[in-house]
């Protein structure tokens, strides 16, 4: 018992499931096109909107990416947290929004429930 209260989870692992906390969360990662021509304020706006989606969803989607392309912007990965049933589960699917008009589309997940994000430069 001692040496589980002081073990320490290493950056990117996921705890024990009994802990995880029921609340609604900021994306871990926000990734935006370098050639995206809307400034900050405006990106924190949209950005703002698909975490409210999520909420309005009563979604507690956890370690998810938003990304901020040219056009659309996306909600992708991560995985839902059930609080009732204590399970992590894979979401049904990802989400991109339309920005001119207002409305989300659903779209295939990512496969295997992606918890990480890294980008390759090349």
């Amino acid at each position: 018992m001692l040496s589980r209260l002081f073990r320490k989870i290493g950056f990117g692992q996921l705890g024990e499931v009994e802990y995880e906390k029921i609340e609604f969360i900021k994306p871990s990662i926000v990734i935006l096109s370098p050639t995206l021509k809307i400034n900050e304020l405006q990106i924190t706006k949209l950005t703002e909107i698909l975490i409210l989606f999520l909420e309005k969803m009563n979604q507690y989607r956890k370690r998810y990416a938003i990304v901020h392309p040219d056009e659309n912007s996306y909600i992708i990965g991560g995985y839902i947290f059930d609080p009732i049933n204590k399970l992590r589960q894979a979401p049904e699917n990802d989400y991109k929004y339309d920005p001119k008009t207002e409305i989300f589309h659903p779209i295939v997940s990512l496969p295997n429930t992606i918890v990480s994000f890294g980008l390759a430069i090349g």
